[in-house]
C-alpha cells in the first residue's frame, strides 16, 4: 500500500487503485487479484486477496535515496 487506496504492484511497473478497500497502512503487503485489464482504455481492476500481518515493509529500496 502507498497511501489511501493506492497500490504498487511488485511484478509489474504499475500503480492501481483498490477502490472501497480500507486502507491497512503505508508500507503494508497485499495481495491482490487482477480482475479485468482492458487493453483499449489502459485501466486494471484488482480485489484485495489478503493482507499481511506486522511492520510495514520499507518503500524505499536500501540503495535508494529517499525523495524530499
Amino acid at each position: 500500500m502507498i497511501k489511501d487506496e493506492l497500490v504498487r504492484l511488485n511484478e509489474l511497473p504499475l500503480f492501481v487503485r483498490l477502490v472501497g478497500v480500507a486502507t491497512p497502512g503505508r508500507g503494508i503487503a497485499v495481495e491482490v487479484e487482477l480482475t479485468e485489464v482492458d487493453d483499449i482504455s489502459l485501466t486494471v481492476h484488482c480485489k484485495l486477496i489478503a493482507q499481511a500481518e506486522g511492520t510495514p515493509t520499507a518503500l524505499v529500496q536500501p540503495d535508494e535515496e529517499p525523495s524530499a
